[in-house]
């Protein structure tokens, strides 16, 4: 199972519990009770970073031999590290191997050259695609407020430290801002801009926790994913200015669901290649 140097992302997944189970914490598909309007009526925050695939990309930079084996067996490993080992056929998985490789290495090797690719691959996938998609079906089928940023603010820390085992900066890890928030040490920050932005992502937190709706100090009023619209309104919390923008295509959602993944929508309960 464990067939890879790492395997950072769910050897275990939940699992939906057979009929007459006593006591069942899952009883349907994720995804499918989600568009249902089977879950909790509350306001929302949800987030992603700017380098989301730091997690896992930034180990590999801990030993020089990963990024060429990933290279010289990339049709195999990609289903790994893309995490679609089971929701798509085998006779698929090549062909899609290299797609990705064409949409965000331009086609070339995998190596440091390609390494920033490699890290908004893995980030759009196994994280900006489906966050985009929870917030538009929670504004959607809540009708309750659903507020989205993406923090792509570097301190003078990040987890990528930890990973990467250095103290290069490869941009905004996955957990960044949740570092910046909660006291992390060894990584306690101490600049003056680290500390105003905890203060910032502190008070957003307060106000959304005392009358559900977050408040930027001295920044845009946050907006609100709309319901049912393609586009997504979303918070940029960035290294000079805090600004409102918004995607039609957040975490290259297209190029993804054109894969065939037989996930969400697409959701099989028995795969046969």
């Amino acid at each position: 199972m464990f067939d890879w140097r790492l395997h950072w992302f769910t050897p275990f997944t939940p699992t939906v519990e057979a009929t007459g189970t006593r006591d069942p914490f899952l009883t349907q598909y994720p995804y499918i009770a989600s568009k249902a309007g089977a879950t909790l009526r509350l306001p929302l925050i949800t987030s992603v970073t700017s380098e989301e695939g730091l997690y896992p990309a930034a180990s590999y930079q801990a030993d020089p031999t990963i990024l060429p084996e990933l290279e010289s067996r990339w049709e195999h490993l990609a289903s790994n590290i893309f995490e679609y080992n089971d929701t798509l056929p085998l006779h698929l998985r090549s062909s899609v191997a290299q797609k990705i490789k064409e949409k965000y290495l331009d086609g070339k090797p995998v190596g440091q050259d390609t390494f920033d690719g490699l890290v908004q691959a893995l980030g759009d996938r196994l994280f900006a695609v489906d966050v985009g998609k929870l917030a538009q079906i929670h504004a959607q089928k809540s009708r309750e407020s659903t507020y989205l940023y993406r923090f792509s603010y570097r301190g003078q820390y990040s987890l990528s430290d930890l990973m990467s085992q250095s103290d290069n900066n490869y941009g905004v890890s996955h957990a960044d801002d949740v570092m910046l928030i909660f006291s992390f040490l060894p990584f306690e920050p101490t600049r003056p801009e680290d500390l105003q932005m905890r203060e910032v992502l502190l008070t957003m937190l307060e106000s959304f926790a005392a009358n559900g709706v977050p408040k930027i100090p001295n920044g845009p009023e946050w907006l609100p994913v709309k319901p049912g619209q393609a586009e997504l309104d979303y918070l940029e919390i960035g290294q000079k200015n805090i600004a409102m923008n918004s995607s039609a295509d957040f975490g290259n959602k297209a190029f993804w669901n054109s894969l065939g993944f037989m996930e969400n929508e697409n959701y099989r309960v028995n795969m046969r290649d």
